[in-house]
């Protein structure tokens, strides 16, 4: 991934949720993602893995608009 110019990062630091399913996620900590695309100069996109991925990181970069948001 790094040779292709993709990194990973998770939009959530810490929750609590039952099972393994991402809609069930309570009480989250978001990740800093702000902090991280102003440390990325050429970022050009961010892509999320799910629903609530989506749901929770368009909330914290919805000024970001420089970039394409995939889910």
């Amino acid at each position: 991934l790094l040779a292709a110019g993709v990194g990973l990062w998770d939009v959530v630091a810490s929750g609590a949720r039952k099972g393994s399913l991402d809609s069930n996620l309570r009480l989250h900590e978001a990740n800093d993602l702000q902090k991280l695309i102003a440390s990325l100069p050429a970022l050009a996109a961010v892509g999320f893995n799910g629903g609530k991925a989506a749901e929770i990181g368009r909330r914290r970069i919805a000024e970001a608009g420089h970039l394409a948001l995939v889910q």
